[in-house]
């Protein structure tokens, strides 16, 4: 509140110096005690830390319906699934019809990090590791073919 109120005094002090209401000197003077102003508010914004309470339980919620999803949209009113989909691409879906596709400009950060996450893990499961390389399939060699004449 005080942030918007202090800007909102830079501004007027800015238009009493164009309309002529006011010195260059009060202007001065004004301006950079409102600007003092300005960025102590600043840091005091930046200086404090978010505080989440039950990040942990929060975190194990929104990944339980992240699972869920297809579930959950399922059996959501007309009004829910518009929130959702607000939440997951808020810049919207658009369809493309010369190649027939659905696209999005922007996906949720939190569930685009999750999807990647998944995907990473999803490519470390599906390998197979063996214990022993040396003791792999057997691959016949190739061998040298000699050039054969006019066929």
């Amino acid at each position: 509140m005080e942030l918007s109120k202090t800007q909102r005094q830079i501004k007027e002090l800015k238009i009493r110096l164009g309309l002529g209401q006011i010195d260059k000197e009060t202007y001065d003077l004004t301006f950079e005690h409102l600007s003092n102003q300005l960025l102590a508010i600043g840091k005091e914004l930046n200086s404090g830390k978010p505080t989440i309470s039950n990040l942990e339980e929060l975190l194990e919620k929104s990944l339980q319906k992240l699972e869920n999803l297809s579930k959950i949209w399922l059996n959501s009113s007309l009004d829910e699934k518009r929130r959702m989909h607000k939440t997951m691409f808020p810049d919207g879906i658009f369809f493309d019809p010369k190649n027939h596709q659905y696209l999005t400009r922007k996906m949720n950060s939190y569930v685009e990090l999750v999807s990647s996450i998944s995907n990473t893990c999803g490519d470390k499961k599906r390998r197979t590791l063996q214990e022993n390389p040396e003791e792999s399939c057997l691959v016949p060699g190739s061998r040298l073919e000699l050039p054969t004449s006019g066929l």
